[in-house]
């Protein structure tokens, strides 16, 4: 069975099961997994996800351009909370050729998003197991847990149909006054 036809079934396979489960069926089944994150609200909740049975081997952020104070305070947030290895590569391209397997968020179903993709480039599997949570689902298990995020814009961006959803601010306090949609 080639990469593709392997993705196909592990994205039926993830379809079936709860979402912590897909990282559990991820992590058994490859020795090196390494998250991508731009430090957006979905990569926070997989980085809550992945750390909080073990550690997950590796974060390569994955930062376009200067890195902000914003996204550097949450960096440092994120590496004390957790207790993860970081990487900031320049070029991602030079990093994940090292790794079995790459968890990264690349949007919803419905926008064309995959539960699964080969990349036969670095000949490896990008798992999206966020894929069929909406909005609303990924910003309420944010809420939850606590999950420190950049507050508001990470949430605005998330939030595309301004459903007034109770935003998460990075000290990891919560407020019911403000909403997505009052933030604008």
């Amino acid at each position: 069975m080639n990469g593709h036809q392997s993705a196909k079934v592990f994205s039926k396979t993830l379809q079936n099961l709860e979402f912590e489960d897909r990282i559990i069926y991820i992590k058994e089944r490859f020795n090196r997994v390494v998250l991508v994150s731009g430090l957006q609200v979905p990569d926070q909740l997989l980085t809550w996800v992945l750390t909080k049975r073990e550690k997950i081997a590796e974060i390569a952020f994955g930062l376009e351009g200067n890195v902000t104070q914003e996204q550097e305070s949450l960096m440092d947030v994120t590496l004390d909370r957790y207790g993860v290895k970081i990487k900031t590569p320049p070029n991602l391209d030079g990093v994940l050729p090292a790794f079995d397997a790459v968890i990264a968020y690349s949007g919803h179903l419905d926008d064309g998003a995959e539960f699964v993709k080969w990349d036969h480039k670095n000949e490896q599997f990008i798992f999206n197991p966020l894929a069929d949570w909406s909005s609303e689902q990924i910003i309420g298990a944010i809420l939850e847990h606590e999950i420190p995020v950049n507050y508001p814009l990470d949430i605005l961006a998330l939030d595309k149909e301004n459903k007034n959803v109770p935003l998460h601010l990075t000290r990891g306090k919560t407020t019911s006054m403000q909403t997505a949609a009052s933030a604008n």
